[in-house]
């Protein structure tokens, strides 16, 4: 009987080991902030751990979710540095599309990962968002760099 209720224990740490440590899907709308379509990520900030996919679903008109580095938040990482970054290609979207685009970074590891919506002068508008980054400081100041 003890050992039957220690397999038990055993099997439900395990379980729950397994569990928190599995893959999530973090969903970051582009172009939509709740009902509205907007010039802005959905959220702006998400926080994922190593094994985690953040997917970008695009909504119309025409986004794109590109890699920048802090520093220059409006130029694409791969003309910044040494680095390649992510680009998912312009998502061109008709109003009425019932589809929806999707792009999915895989995270391979916990730092701040910086992007923005390369589409017309969207960035310089406030268009920018981050993966991990540090306290909630990037957006602010990420903005005042650019006069937002």
């Amino acid at each position: 009987m003890i050992v039957h209720a220690i397999a038990l224990v055993l099997d439900i740490v395990l379980f729950l080991s397994l569990y928190s440590d599995a893959q999530r899907v973090l969903v970051v709308w582009v172009g939509r902030r709740g009902e509205e379509l907007a010039l802005r990520f959905s959220p702006e900030e998400v926080y994922a751990n190593v094994g985690d996919q953040v997917q970008f679903q695009f909504y119309p008109r025409n986004h794109s979710a590109v890699q920048a580095n802090f520093e220059r938040p409006c130029v694409p990482m791969s003309n910044a540095t040494t680095g390649q970054g992510f680009f998912s290609g312009f998502r061109p979207l008709l109003l009425d599309t019932k589809t929806i685009a999707t792009f999915t970074v895989n995270i391979t590891h916990t730092d701040p990962i910086f992007f923005y919506c390369s589409q017309g002068r969207h960035c310089q508008q406030g268009f920018v968002g981050a993966i991990n980054p540090l306290v909630h400081t990037h957006l602010h100041l990420s903005r005042s760099d650019r006069g937002v």
